[in-house]
């Protein structure tokens, strides 16, 4: 059937929304939370931090991989990409 799209899957809906500036955002938003309400709230900052340096070291190494391999062939086209 024509226009018929799989819906995706819940991790690849959370790989493609999920990105560094979501997550400084949403680490923030949290941190207000635990100034406000109290350390109850704490383990909650501590994954989303998790999850920020995880998204981050992801990032160095891709941005490392692509920078290698645009001095290795620089008539090729650059290829960059954001987690």
């Amino acid at each position: 059937m024509k226009g018929n799209k799989i819906a995706p899957t819940p991790r690849q809906v959370s790989n493609e929304m999920i990105n560094v500036a979501r997550l400084e955002k949403c680490l923030k938003t949290i941190a207000k939370v635990v100034a406000e309400h109290g350390e109850d709230y704490l383990p909650i900052f501590e994954r989303v931090h998790a999850e920020l340096e995880k998204k981050r070291q992801q990032q160095r190494i891709l941005d490392m991989a692509l920078n290698l391999a645009n001095e290795n062939n620089p008539s090729s086209v650059k290829v960059s990409q954001e987690l």
